[in-house]
């Protein structure tokens, strides 16, 4: 229920009082807020229903909810829906997110907890999922105020989460609002590698001292500060936590998972708008507009940051370059900067293909040279792939290819070695071959009764003539 980002979800369908002929249909749930439900549609490859009763999705990576149903006949009778189940994501995304306010997965049962959604969407509600099936609205423990739940009562856990009513879902979060005299501090969304976190301890009524905090069961720091700090967390820094007042047998607190996430990458895109020149955007998700500054290179990664006076920069976030080479971006933010993972790269070369001999007729049964050319290759070493009609070439360090004409249109991209980004791929290039005849030549002979010993004048003309 709460995969690793990009991971495969597996789904089972069972029928109560099973018997022979069941298919099964499988659904996405849709929140519809002004009914205070779900809408279902069918997941694609599931319009026919599936003989198996397993179904896996590929590449989840947001909170979601599935529903499946069975059917048998024709036409086909179908069993009730199912309960609907979910799956969970604690990443956020730019259409739909959740924070929490105090920032901690444990709360005195005291505290005001306030749930917030931001998102692509004027209305909102927040859901709360506990085990085994309870999924119930903001309305019912607590106050919707806008895009805000404010949680009430006093005894409140579970999975939180925003739904919108153009039907998305946010990041999930746990919350754990308790009797407990002493909490864990903790942050609600994973942490991503790099950034530096405190987790803190909390007594209700005093200040806690002597604190020594565990990572799954196992004693990591029993000196005098009351706060864990890791500077730089990384994945072997995930687990659960707790903390727990020296000398004190019963004041330990619940103990909280800290998750760690990737360090996010940046995304670069680039777009030939003609005229010579590329624009290139870099971007880091869910949303370009959370303090990201961005860096640009040229050639080498690990060279200096690109200045005014190497590009232009049309914003912080897009460059305009012009001439062939090879960029990445990433972005960076705080003091010091935190910075992301380098883009992969984008080669702004174009390609050209010219015709070798370039004659204005080509015949069936001739011999050409299409050549890809690379502007502003200089020294580099490309690999090239050609596309000719119906196929595609496999990669060749040979700019030129040499063919029996074929009408068709012909294309080719160039790749860097040991570099996996390619050009785009070139303009096409149509070859049109003549459906004529092979040309007969004529001869004429001048003079044709010539005098003994007088030259003679041989001429040969070709019908159709070209060059």
């Amino acid at each position: 229920s709460w995969p690793s980002p990009g991971a495969s979800v597996t789904l089972n369908c069972r029928v109560d009082h099973p018997s022979a002929g069941w298919s099964f249909y499988w659904y996405k749930a849709v929140p519809q807020l002004s009914h205070n439900s779900y809408s279902y549609e069918l997941l694609p490859g599931s319009d026919k229903g599936t003989k198996q009763d397993l179904f896996i999705i590929g590449g989840q990576t947001h909170t979601a909810g599935y529903v499946c149903r069975a059917g048998r006949g024709d036409p086909v009778y179908y069993s009730w829906y199912s309960t609907p189940k979910f799956v969970c994501s604690g990443d956020l995304n730019s259409a739909a997110s959740l924070t929490v306010s105090p920032d901690s997965v444990q709360h005195f049962t005291e505290t005001s907890v306030s749930l917030s959604c931001e998102g692509n969407s004027t209305e909102w509600r927040v859901m709360r999922f506990y085990k085994p099936d309870n999924l119930l609205p903001c309305s019912s423990w607590g106050t919707m105020t806008g895009s805000t739940c404010t949680i009430t009562r006093s005894w409140v856990s579970g999975v939180f989460w925003c739904e919108s009513e153009t039907g998305l879902f946010s990041n999930a979060v746990n919350i754990t609002k308790d009797g407990d005299d002493i909490i864990l501090v903790s942050p609600v969304r994973p942490v991503a590698e790099g950034l530096p976190v405190t987790l803190s301890c909390k007594l209700k009524i005093e200040t806690v001292y002597n604190v020594d905090f565990y990572k799954n069961d196992k004693l990591i720091q029993n000196d005098n500060r009351r706060e864990l700090t890791i500077s730089a967390v990384s994945k072997s820094d995930e687990g659960f936590y707790k903390c727990k007042q020296r000398d004190s047998e019963h004041r330990t607190s619940p103990e909280s998972w800290f998750s760690v996430k990737s360090k996010p990458k940046a995304q670069l895109r680039d777009i030939f708008p003609g005229g010579g020149n590329v624009t290139l955007t870099c971007s880091v998700g869910p949303t370009s507009a959370s303090g990201w500054r961005y860096f640009w290179y040229k050639k080498e990664k690990a060279s200096e940051p690109l200045k005014t006076q190497d590009v232009v920069f049309l914003t912080d976030d897009r460059i305009s370059v012009s001439g062939g080479g090879v960029y990445w971006c990433r972005g960076g933010r705080g003091n010091p900067v935190y910075y992301t993972e380098y883009s992969d790269a984008v080669v702004t070369n174009r390609a050209v293909v010219t015709l070798r001999p370039n004659w204005p007729e080509i015949y069936s049964g001739e011999t050409i040279t299409l050549t890809c050319e690379i502007k502003d290759g200089g020294d580099s070493e490309w690999d090239y792939i050609w596309t000719t009609p119906g196929s595609e070439t496999p990669q060749t360090s040979d700019p030129k290819y040499t063919l029996t004409s074929q009408s068709g249109n012909y294309g080719c991209k160039g790749r860097l070695k040991g570099e996996m980004p390619s050009t785009r791929r070139s303009d096409v290039l149509t070859l049109k071959v003549s459906d004529t005849e092979r040309p007969q030549p004529v001869l004429t002979v001048s003079p044709s009764w010539p005098s003994p010993g007088a030259s003679v004048t041989l001429n040969c003309r070709v019908y159709h003539p070209s060059a």
